[in-house]
């Protein structure tokens, strides 16, 4: 929980304390004697002892005035107890004591530095926002903190290979929920001026990456060159289909939409460097690298002849890595479409497909191949890690139906 529940919780607890004892035990008022011991009304005393408790009656032994007990007092401060016990206690209870909080409140530990607190925060907003309590305002004044997008371009090219971009969301602490879809769609876009068409250009669904990416259908002659792009951001509120069918993705609510304008430039080189990707040779990282990509799920769908394997991401990564993956059923190897994940970044899925006309299989192997290609479509990958990752017998799941499926290519944030 945020250190302000805890606040919350002690302020009350010691409001409670103070109003409850100022309630039963008040500061005494007037000058009629008392016992100090039990309390008697010593006035017009003979005697030299408390005739109630048997006390020697002496100036220490005596206090001046009367305690006037407030019920109302003594209410409230027992009231404000058991608010603050229970308000403190309620995490073990497991209550959601976020629906309490005011939305002003709740949006700035979106971008708590710790996980659970920003998840917490993350799963409130969503409630709220599926329930129309959100106002517009407020959805803007949320996705305000997430919306710092840069244009990202490869600085040099080879001749005859397209020109990279990628709209990035450079937002500190950029941490989405899966469960809120974010679509960056290319609207116009100019290279030295000239206008070129986008309509080939797909939307690209980001759920919780930081990156959206595109190749450029354009025959640039070498040298440098400017490139202006105007697109388009949504984020919708949406829903998983069911796994085991790829994952597709039932959209319910537009959060948040807007359009910007970046520019950037590039360079085209008349001969390919040969050491344009740089493959790292460290097999010291293979188990490491291994744990960290975990082969999620493998199905295949012998109706539309398909295979999709879900990646997930359990980690940062030391190195940048760009691969080619494949299905080995026997000494067979179906391609897969290619995937990147940039240095430092984890805890994401991704799922890739290809085609498969193979056998009924219960188990095959997955590999995973560096990739120089699929290094080359990201703006800034220059080396990744040069090992291969073997899993072996995987489990199958074998579907019938077509399933719906995102883009060929999943590529993870840079």
């Amino acid at each position: 929980m945020p250190a302000a529940f805890w606040l919350i919780g002690l302020v009350a607890l010691i409001a409670g304390l103070i109003i409850l004892k100022i309630g039963l035990w008040p500061r005494r008022r007037g000058d009629t004697p008392h016992c100090r011991k039990c309390g008697y009304n010593l006035t017009a005393l003979t005697s030299e002892r408390c005739p109630e408790c048997g006390t020697e009656v002496s100036p220490k032994t005596t206090v001046q005035g009367e305690r006037r007990r407030s019920t109302g007092k003594t209410i409230l401060g027992t009231a404000l107890l058991v608010i603050a016990l229970t308000w403190l206690a309620s995490p073990l209870a497991g209550i959601n004591t976020w629906r309490f909080y005011p939305t002003f409140a709740v949006i700035p530990y979106l971008q708590s530095s710790n996980y659970t607190t920003a998840q917490a925060a993350w799963d409130e907003i969503e409630r709220r926002m599926a329930a129309g309590k959100l106002s517009v305002s407020q959805r803007t004044t949320v996705f305000d903190r997430f919306t710092h997008f840069q244009l990202a371009v490869r600085p040099q090219i080879a001749l005859g290979d397209p020109p990279i971009f990628a709209v990035r969301n450079t937002s500190a602490n950029y941490a989405i929920p899966r469960d809120i879809i974010e679509v960056v769609q290319p609207l116009e876009l100019w290279i030295d001026g000239e206008h070129q068409n986008v309509a080939d250009f797909n939307s690209d669904e980001d759920v919780g990456h930081g990156e959206s990416g595109w190749p450029i259908p354009f025959d640039c002659s070498p040298g440098k060159h400017n490139l202006k792009v105007t697109f388009t951001v949504e984020r919708y509120l949406m829903s998983c289909g069911p796994l085991g069918q790829g994952i597709s993705y039932n959209v319910q609510t537009l959060l948040d939409q807007r359009t910007m304008t970046m520019q950037g430039s590039f360079e085209i080189l008349a001969t390919r460097p040969a050491d344009d990707i740089k493959l790292i040779g460290r097999p010291e990282l293979t188990r490491a690298i291994q744990n960290l990509i975990d082969v999620d799920s493998l199905w295949i769908n012998h109706t539309s002849q398909q295979t999709f394997i879900m990646f997930y991401i359990k980690g940062p990564l030391s190195d940048n890595v760009a691969f080619d993956p494949f299905v080995k059923v026997g000494d067979r190897e179906y391609p897969v479409s290619s995937f990147t994940v940039a240095r430092g970044h984890g805890q994401t899925g991704i799922e890739v497909h290809g085609e498969y006309d193979g056998p009924l299989i219960q188990f095959a192997d997955v590999i995973l191949r560096p990739s120089k290609t699929a290094a080359r479509e990201t703006p800034d990958f220059f080396e990744i890690w040069g090992g291969e990752l073997v899993y072996k017998d995987v489990p199958v799941k074998v579907i019938d139906d077509k399933p719906a499926t995102r883009p060929a290519t999943s590529t993870a944030p840079s």
